[in-house]
């Protein structure tokens, strides 16, 4: 088996990492500024964690499906599922504040 793994740049990893990074870090320091209540902040912060485990499991999948690894196609749905519902919670609580 010809396993084709593709390596990126140590910049691009680099760049990718402080733009994750800055970006839970920006939003953390938004929700923690922001005048709501704690269980607004709460909530957001689940939506926030439930987003970015979706998003990398998802990641993992598609890159495992890539190298020949075993998936199922119910997890790989179910993350794509998850990742959707989050954003789409993200979006209600958005127009509901």
């Amino acid at each position: 088996m010809d396993n084709k793994i593709s390596t990126y740049s140590p910049a691009f990893s680099i760049v990718s990492w402080i733009a994750l990074v800055g970006g839970i870090v920006t939003y953390l320091l938004g929700l923690w500024n922001a005048e709501m209540q704690l269980n607004e902040k709460g909530y957001y912060f689940a939506v926030l964690v439930l987003g970015l485990f979706s998003a990398a499991s998802y990641q993992k999948t598609v890159r495992d499906k890539y190298e020949g690894i075993p998936t199922t196609s119910i997890y790989y749905m179910t993350c794509l599922t998850v990742f959707i519902i989050s954003v789409a919670l993200l979006m209600v609580g958005l127009w509901n504040a």
